[in-house]
């Protein structure tokens, strides 16, 4: 028995001998293999642990409320305000011109309405510097608009030109520096341009036909249990129809992405290992 031991042990270090350049590979490939693993995890877990963190701010509220072609029913909206603070926003895509513009450029934009609330949580950073319901506002016979730098570039825009909108013709007033709730997505077709609500109408493009999203934000009052919340609102309104999002999926698309990438480099580090 201790012969045939001593014998697995003398062949075991004559391989070990032998082979040694083929166990460096492999104890490097071991420590890549770990490495890219925690690394993995570690980056995943903190992106996922920020976007938690400042979920309010993506979200833009601790609830959003989203009807396609009609408003959220007054009687939600009565809901939401017996225990927060309310904003509404319409998205949609439309197609803008600079006035007056010879060559007859035109581009699709994310058109933006928005309510004097907004934004609930978080700001808008614009350039100039300024608030954002200044720059929206009626002034000198127009309604103002504030637009992202690509729009500008696209279309040869600069700050006092004006864009029409449909029916409605919008001053530039700044420039979109940050927008707080606008999350990374893989469905944007077009830059911001982003108006005040009223003057939304004033374009021609709310009618019967048009693909358009109604939003109602809620930031719910201090001490209001969101989960509590929730549940009251499902059981009111059981059959809504609406697309409702808490701060807790603020960004579900970007959150599965970095979800599966995260999935995806472990499977590469442990193909490492093998």
């Amino acid at each position: 028995m201790a012969g045939g031991l001593g014998l697995i042990l003398r062949l075991a270090r004559r391989e070990l001998r032998g082979g040694l350049s083929g166990f460096r590979i492999f104890l490097a490939s071991l420590a890549l293999g770990v490495a890219a693993i925690a690394a993995v995890g570690t980056v995943s877990s903190a992106i996922l642990t920020g976007l938690n963190r400042d979920a309010r701010v993506l979200l833009g509220g601790d609830v959003d409320l989203r009807s396609i072609h009609v408003p959220v029913a007054p009687a939600a909206r009565d809901f939401a305000d017996a225990e927060g603070t309310l904003t509404e926003i319409i998205n949609m895509r439309a197609m803008a011109a600079r006035a007056g513009d010879a060559d007859g450029r035109r581009a699709l934009v994310e058109l933006k309405a928005v309510a004097n609330a907004y934004p609930l949580v978080g700001a808008v950073t614009l350039s100039p510097a300024g608030p954002l319901d200044g720059a929206l506002a009626f002034r000198d016979g127009v309604d103002g608009a504030v637009i992202d730098r690509a729009l500008a570039a696209r279309l040869g825009l600069t700050l006092g030109d004006v864009l029409e909108v449909g029916d409605a013709r919008f001053a530039v007033r700044a420039f979109i520096d940050k927008e707080p709730d606008r999350v990374v997505s893989f469905a944007t077709f077009g830059p911001r341009l982003m108006v005040a609500l009223p003057a939304l109408s004033k374009t021609g493009l709310v009618r019967q036909g048009s693909l358009i999203y109604y939003h109602t934000r809620v930031a719910l009052d201090p001490g209001v249990d969101l989960d509590r919340w929730l549940t009251d609102f499902a059981a009111k309104f059981p059959d809504h129809g609406w697309r409702l999002r808490s701060r807790s999926q603020a960004a579900p698309g970007f959150s599965e992405f970095i979800s599966r990438l995260g999935l995806y480099l472990s499977l590469v580090g442990l193909t490492s290992l093998l």
